[in-house]
């Protein structure tokens, strides 16, 4: 497999020029980038764990024919992504274990084993019950 860049409408460069690179490159690219922005990424989420408020979330993905979760942490200001073969929430407690306050999630159980105060929202029926006012009026 390999990664196919075409430089269009950049000076020096025509519609024929292309640049290939082997996956493994592009591989080995991106475990570089993982290294070098470790530090910003767990600054991001120490910053968020140590706040008075976050906002979570988790997706289903799929990832060449297999399904994996994407969870999202936000404190209104920053975002973390924490990417999990499954959708158990086990390792909520050790992420967020410095936290002390408010966890805004909809209603899924996992976010239940934590001990800090918390705001339930389904924002989905929300919107659709907002967009149904909103038609009906």
């Amino acid at each position: 497999m390999f990664l196919l860049i075409i430089f269009v409408g950049y000076h020096g460069f025509t519609d024929s020029d292309k640049v290939v690179i082997e996956q493994s490159a592009v591989n080995k690219q991106k475990s570089k980038a993982a290294q070098i922005y470790k530090g910003t990424y767990e600054g991001i989420l120490k910053k968020i764990v140590s706040g008075k408020l976050i906002h979570a979330d988790e997706t289903r993905i799929n990832i060449k024919g297999k399904d994996a979760y994407v969870w999202v942490f936000t404190n209104l200001e920053e975002v973390a992504y924490y990417y999990t073969e499954t959708r158990e929430g086990d390792f909520l407690q050790e992420l967020l274990r410095e936290f002390h306050g408010v966890l805004v999630s909809d209603f899924y159980a996992a976010y239940d084993s934590m001990t800090c105060p918390q705001q339930k929202l389904l924002l989905r029926t929300s919107h659709r019950v907002i967009s149904r006012i909103e038609v009906g009026d």
